[in-house]
């Protein structure tokens, strides 16, 4: 119950909440399920932006985790270096074809979709093209499986919404960006990369001209920014409203 609340509590944008009933409850956890819950709260900081946090956690616990979380643990640890300025030029395409062999082999479909997402992202913000049409086919396979939820299919959307748009197509990547949008509406997911989908649609549609539209997605960035309380996101959303 503590793990599917911690998990349910981050998808609605309460990772404080999460991360509080996981540092209650971490001392009872034994073997898989601490494992589990240390990267949820690895996850819970990051949500949060608390990145050195979170980068900590990982490197500290590395010796806990077994063979097969580890997967997992490679990805949002990049991801939090990433975030605090630890990949660039001299170790760039390695990490990113390091992450792209996970998003092919892991064995869990949610270990593929988060390294997949995490290499779409690095890719797209450091203008990098190693993997480029892989990553759009893998995610395009990845966006076929039956086992994908709600969380699995924002992440795919948001994946091809930035490799589509590192590829030159903005017309796909807008496509993406529509289709997430809808899918975190729909799921009721208010977490940060909901909130990263609706506020690069906004800027999307502001491109486009359709203003009207771009301030329903801003406003929506804005109210999921102060629940996670994003002080960075919250100011480019009230900018642009």
């Amino acid at each position: 119950y503590l793990l599917k609340g911690a998990r349910q509590a981050i998808q609605r944008g309460a990772p404080g909440e999460a991360e509080r009933g996981l540092r209650t409850g971490l001392p009872i956890l034994k073997n898989d399920q601490r494992s589990e819950g240390l990267i949820l709260l690895a996850e819970s900081f990051q949500e949060q932006y608390m990145w050195t946090d979170s980068l900590t956690l990982l490197e500290a616990s590395l010796h806990e985790f077994p063979e097969a979380p580890r997967d997992r643990l490679y990805a949002i640890r990049i991801h939090a270096q990433h975030h605090l300025g630890m990949v660039g030029s001299d170790n760039l395409n390695e990490i990113i074809s390091s992450l792209y062999a996970i998003a092919r082999g892991a064995p869990r479909i949610d270990h593929r979709v988060t390294a997949l997402r995490i290499a779409a992202r690095i890719a797209y913000m450091e203008l990098s093209t190693t993997h480029l049409d892989s990553l759009v086919t893998l995610a395009e396979e990845l966006k076929q499986e039956p086992d994908l939820d709600s969380n699995g299919q924002l992440a795919i959307h948001y994946a091809l919404s930035l490799l589509r748009r590192q590829a030159g197509d903005r017309v796909l990547s807008l496509h993406h960006l529509e289709r997430g949008a809808a899918v975190a509406k729909a799921s009721n997911i208010a977490n940060s990369l909901a909130q990263s989908i609706l506020m690069n649609l906004g800027a999307s549609q502001c491109g486009e001209g359709d203003y009207e539209s771009a301030l329903v997605q801003f406003k929506y960035g804005y109210k999921i920014g102060e629940n996670l309380r994003a002080d960075y996101v919250m100011a480019l959303a009230a900018a642009n409203q």
